[in-house]
């Protein structure tokens, strides 16, 4: 199993790789993800109280636990998650980061051809 991952749903991916280990899992393939919601909480609404959050998504956290190679592609002019935000969730997983032209939608799909290929089993 690839996890594949596009904004939220690449916190819910990384989440997932961090129960699971590596126990039947290739690799986890994020698009556009963030490190925190707070973080984005703080981006967005800098006067909302980060305490009104019901779910963190700590994908920051989370990823220490992630067991296999991870991809992260992001839009260099994303302006729902900026790209600093994925850079930095890269960092933290010791991942490949690859900053593509374009913005939070046009990205998807740009890299599937080289996640598959980097991803998939060698005979």
């Amino acid at each position: 199993v690839l996890l594949h991952g596009h904004s939220l749903g690449a916190a819910v991916a990384v989440a997932v790789a961090a129960r699971a280990g590596a126990a039947g899992v290739l690799g986890l393939y994020l698009e556009a993800p963030f490190d925190s919601m707070t973080a984005m909480a703080r981006h967005h609404f800098r006067l909302l109280p980060a305490g009104l959050l019901a779910d963190t998504w700590r994908s920051d956290r989370a990823i220490a636990a992630v067991a296999v190679p991870v991809l992260i592609v992001h839009g260099d002019a994303d302006p729902v998650i900026p790209e600093k935000y994925g850079a930095r969730l890269a960092r933290i997983a010791g991942a490949d980061f690859v900053a593509l032209p374009g913005d939070h939608v046009s990205i998807l799909g740009v890299r599937d051809g080289e996640a598959e290929a980097r991803f998939r089993p060698r005979p």
